[in-house]
């Protein structure tokens, strides 16, 4: 059973909503942060909009793209692995090892050398806050 091209795009919406989907449960933005000052609840601020983009950050950073490299990782191995003696095919899978393990160590990297340049400039600003998990 073959799976039409936009079946395979559709189910992979599906899974990528269904990924995502414990971050929208839990809330982006906190619960107090209705847009008014009333009542004694506050108003939404930039540091909810930061508090936010960090939540976002951290799970596509910390949740997703491990999911995906291990996925990436087995699927790469499966290709080597059923070469069948063909050349071609397991250097394909080892090229899609090498460049997932690259883009892992870019990502992560980029991350850190980031976070510790703006450590080193002494910067606490809201940058901090976003690289501290937006607490």
């Amino acid at each position: 059973m073959s799976l039409s091209k936009t079946k395979k795009t559709f189910l992979l919406f599906i899974l990528l909503f269904l990924a995502v989907s414990p971050v929208l449960g839990g809330g982006l933005v906190p619960d107090d942060c209705d847009g008014f000052e009333k009542d004694g609840v506050r108003a939404c601020n930039s540091n909810d909009l930061i508090g936010m983009v960090a939540t976002i950050f951290d799970f596509i950073a910390f949740t997703i793209v491990p999911l995906v490299a291990i996925i990436g990782f087995v699927v790469a191995g499966i290709i080597m692995m059923t070469s069948g003696g063909d050349p071609g095919k397991f250097n394909q899978g080892k090229s899609a090892m090498i460049a997932i393990a690259a883009g892992i160590i870019v990502i992560y990297l980029a991350w850190t050398l980031v976070s510790l340049f703006i450590t080193i400039l002494g910067g606490e600003t809201w940058i901090t806050t976003f690289f501290k998990n937006g607490d």
